[in-house]
């Protein structure tokens, strides 16, 4: 049941109005999104410079 509150509380953060609207400044998103437009976003996956 707590897996399926945490996808539902995800789910909510994601979809406004039945539309997918993610808020790329969130600190959630942030931190579970690995690639965006086909780019690594996220720290820890992306190559070091």
């Amino acid at each position: 049941a707590l897996y399926a509150k945490n996808l539902l509380n995800l789910l909510t953060l994601i979809v406004k109005d039945g539309q997918m609207n993610i808020n790329w400044d969130d600190d959630i998103i942030k931190g579970i999104a690995l690639t965006r437009d086909g780019t690594v976003i996220h720290p820890i996956f992306s190559e070091k410079k």
